[in-house]
């Protein structure tokens, strides 16, 4: 097996934690301390019930009672940020793990500084695109949907030169978002 990890200059954190585990197809018994997934995967105890979908079928959060963690899940919410409301979306989902944005009003102060720029023509354009990043659309398979890169890339070709009047450089990396028109695989606002 072979894990190829490629960082980029990612928006959330740095680094990364990953682990592992050799599974014998041959032995399926589990250790003491260790449960069974569906699959026959072994994991220590303490994963299961915790809030994650550590076994590859997420059956380690199947029937859990008395958990100490909150599920990893959040249901849709109407957008209360008002940069963003009107959008071809309403509702939304935190917390927003790709920029580490707990609510929608840490959300709401940090698109203050883009507030700025609204006297610029290419502020719609902008304004679609910084919203889907910082407030993203509610995906009906439960999550988030990441803007499309193409949201990106118009916003890009229509505000690089308004923002070079004023000293900026283009903030954000297109390439990083899905390359889709398919509105199950990113959202177009």
């Amino acid at each position: 097996m072979s894990v190829v990890f490629v960082a980029d200059e990612g928006v959330a954190d740095s680094g990364f934690y990953a682990s592992y585990q050799v599974m014998s197809l041959s032995e399926r018994g589990c250790s003491p301390e260790q449960s069974a997934c569906s699959t026959g995967e072994c994991l220590h105890h303490d994963w299961f019930c915790d809030g994650w979908k550590d076994c590859a079928d997420g059956s380690d959060e199947q029937n859990c009672s008395n958990s100490t963690y909150p599920s990893f899940t959040s249901s849709c919410e109407p957008i209360q940020v008002e940069m963003c409301q009107g959008l071809s979306y309403n509702l939304t989902s935190f917390p927003n793990i790709w920029l580490s944005i707990a609510d929608q009003r840490e959300a709401a102060y940090v698109l203050r500084q883009y507030s700025v720029l609204m006297e610029l023509d290419c502020f719609k354009p902008l304004r679609q695109l910084v919203c889907a990043l910082f407030v993203p659309q509610c995906s009906v398979q439960g999550g988030v949907l990441q803007p499309c890169s193409s949201v990106c890339s118009a916003a890009e070709h229509q505000c690089a030169r308004d923002l070079e009047l004023f000293g900026l450089s283009w903030p954000f990396n297109c390439r990083l978002l899905p390359d889709s028109h398919d509105p199950k695989q990113c959202s177009m606002p």
